[in-house]
């Protein structure tokens, strides 16, 4: 797509979706692009930290106030390859379209001659891969806390639940939080499994499984297993859960009937 063609795009754009910016007035936000200012830099080009004072062009879709400033960040594309060029007309159409609290706001743009600039929402906090870099290197993404992720997704397997389920009533959401009760509690593990099993299944290799999620779940890293151990608890149970399906003597667990499943428990809740 070249350069003509993003200006036709950008002019369908509305104007209350995002703010066209003027080369001038980016360049005096930044201080002309100041090198004290840049704030970050990546292939498509740098992102440079800056002001919009009172009686300059107001963002559409922020809210005003009398003696304004707001806070912005300005990413300035090299346009030297056709990427940079392509990933601003993608940016600017998909940022002004989607609006939600976890995206990055997208305040306006600059398609002024060759130049191509986008003006995002100043995030003093960072963005999120600063955050798990330094997550990273302070130590506290290891193999235990993969250890823990290995314990979600058993739990998903379990359950038949997500993660995260947005669906759900508050306190519910977190499938690892609403579980929590039940791993702590031996006599409440039948009570996890997946309703849609219909209790066909051996309560005996059930309830091992729970107890090794709930073991890569530990808040105490240092206490979960290791991945090895889990190797060969997985073995077993498979060997186990073999020998069930080879037999017909076996009877679902009694537990499950007895009390409420835990998908029950969430519907009360």
């Amino acid at each position: 797509m070249c350069l003509d063609d993003n200006q036709k795009v950008l002019d369908k754009i509305s104007a209350n979706d995002a703010c066209s910016f003027s080369y001038r007035e980016l360049a005096v936000a930044t201080k002309n692009f100041k090198e004290s200012n840049l704030i970050g830099e990546g292939g498509f080009g740098k992102v440079y930290k800056g002001q919009l004072e009172n009686g300059q062009k107001w963002p559409p879709n922020m809210d005003m106030v009398l003696g304004w400033t707001v806070v912005i960040a300005t990413k300035r594309l090299n346009l030297d390859g056709l990427q940079g060029n392509q990933e601003f007309i993608v940016e600017v159409l998909m940022l002004s379209l989607l609006h939600h609290p976890n995206l990055v706001t997208l305040i306006g743009y600059c398609a002024e001659g060759e130049q191509r600039l986008l003006v995002y929402e100043y995030m003093p906090l960072g963005n999120l891969a600063d955050h798990l870099f330094n997550y990273a290197m302070s130590g506290k993404l290891s193999t235990k806390a993969d250890i823990f992720s290995f314990g979600v997704v058993l739990l998903e397997l379990i359950t038949g639940r997500k993660a995260f389920d947005v669906t759900k009533q508050r306190g519910c959401q977190s499938l690892v939080a609403a579980c929590t009760p039940y791993l702590k509690d031996r006599r409440k593990y039948i009570e996890l499994m997946d309703p849609r099993l219909r209790g066909q299944f051996p309560a005996r290799s059930a309830r091992h499984l729970i107890a090794v999620a709930a073991m890569c779940l530990y808040e105490n890293p240092s206490e979960r297993p290791h991945i090895s151990e889990i190797v060969k608890a997985l073995d077993f149970l498979a060997e186990e859960c073999q020998s069930f399906g080879a037999t017909s003597g076996h009877s679902p667990s009694s537990t499950a009937a007895s009390a409420p499943s835990f998908s029950q428990a969430q519907h009360t809740v």
